[in-house]
Parts: C-alpha cells; structure tokens; sequence
C-alpha cells in the first residue's frame, strides 16, 4: 500500500512521519492543530490551511522558470528572466550567509530585484501562455509569501534543509523496498527521526540508542532528543 513520508525540519530537529496520505489531516498530525511558525514549503496547497506564515522555497520556483522558458514563444522570456532574478536573489542570501552581512544588507540588495520580479509576474500574466498565466497570477497574489526571508532571518529562501534530510529516507526505502508492516513503519520514522536530528546536534547515534535500552530498566536516565535536555 502507498504511504508518503513526510519531514519537519529546523536548525536542530528532524522528525519524520509515514502516513497513508497528503491531506491536511497528516499535515496536521505532524504540525499540530495550531501551527504558529513559518513554514517553507514547495507551495502544495495543503500547507496553506495549516500555516499562515509561509515562504515559498525559490529553488522550486526556479525549476518552474526553467520550464516555463522552455516552452517557447513569449514565455521563453519571461521563464528567463524570472529565472535570472531568481538565482540574484538566492547568490545574494548564499553571500549574506557566508560572509556574515547584515540582514539589512540582504534588504537592501533584494530591493530592486522585488521590484523587477513584481514586473516580470504581471508581464507574465498578461502575455504568457494559458500555464503561464496561471502560474504568474497564483504567485502574484502572494507575494509576501516569496519574501518572508527578507523580513525574517531564521526562515530561509529554500526547503533544501528538507530535500537533505529525505534523500537517506528515500535511499533506504529503494535499498530495503519499503516497510512490510504499521509497525515497521513507526520503527524506522523514530529512527530516522533520532538519525536525522542527532546529527544535526553533533552527537552520536549509538550513545543514544545504548541509552535508550539502558533506559528501558532506568527511565529516569532515558536520553533526549531535544537539545536542552541532553546533559
């Protein structure tokens, strides 16, 4: 039977989930009924009823330029140009990060990209081609929704974060073929789930694995995956 493997992902924790579907009904059994962060996502209607704050991840959008481009016609274009506008802004987030500048340096640079993206949105929409326009006009009317980043420092401009934390999921699924039972399933989620944010902390998985069946005769001494009950 299908399932799909969902994954939440911040700075210090990876939880990953099996479940038999994509409705807002999973989302929310990961997320919780009220979701107070931003999420980044790849613009699947779902995460819209569940979050309020969300950004966009460009990297997908720069995917969709490029086939918008490859069309042909008016739309080669405005594919182009949106794609270009693209890469400035995340060359300009990828500098920010490595070099240490300001987020009001970020600001300030993305300032005329805004502008000529706005532009380019409703160019795209008055004379790109049926997809085209669709895709223009949706993006248009959100667009605060492209540009969270720049207001908010923690949220980044891509779900790469996410992309990284699914390819050793995926990797093992085509290795193993997937899960023969529930509870296989909720093995390997808690364990990829441990993997995935121990990792992201610098510690080690074996320490935590000895200490959970330690735990098993001492719970008191059972281990955590949250970063401020580890000691």
């Amino acid at each position: 039977k299908k399932a799909w493997l969902w994954v939440l992902c911040t700075p210090l924790l990876e939880v990953l989930r099996v479940a038999k579907g994509r409705s807002e009904v999973s989302g929310r059994k990961l997320l919780g009924r009220v979701f107070k962060g931003t999420l980044v996502t790849d613009r699947y209607a779902v995460y819209g009823r569940i979050a309020i704050k969300q950004q966009y991840c460009h990297a997908h959008l720069y995917r969709d330029w490029l086939k918008v481009e490859q069309r042909g016609g008016e739309d080669e274009a405005i594919g182009l140009q949106l794609r270009r506008l693209t890469r400035r802004l995340l060359r300009a987030h990828r500098r920010k990060r490595r070099e240490g500048l300001t987020q009001e340096w970020l600001r300030k640079q993305l300032v005329p990209i805004q502008r000529l993206y706005a532009e380019w949105l409703v160019h795209g929409f008055e004379h790109g081609s049926a997809k085209t326009r669709e895709l223009c006009s949706r993006l248009h009317a959100s667009q605060g929704k492209l540009w969270t980043f720049v207001m908010d420092e923690s949220v980044e401009p891509t779900n790469n974060r996410a992309e990284r934390a699914l390819r050793h999921a995926v990797l093992l699924r085509k290795n193993s073929y997937g899960n023969d039972s529930a509870r296989g399933a909720r093995f390997m989620e808690r364990l990829l789930t441990v993997r995935g944010s121990l990792r992201r902390q610098g510690r080690r998985l074996l320490s935590f694995v000895a200490g959970s069946i330690a735990a098993v005769r001492n719970p008191a001494a059972c281990p955590s995956l949250l970063p401020a009950l580890a000691a």
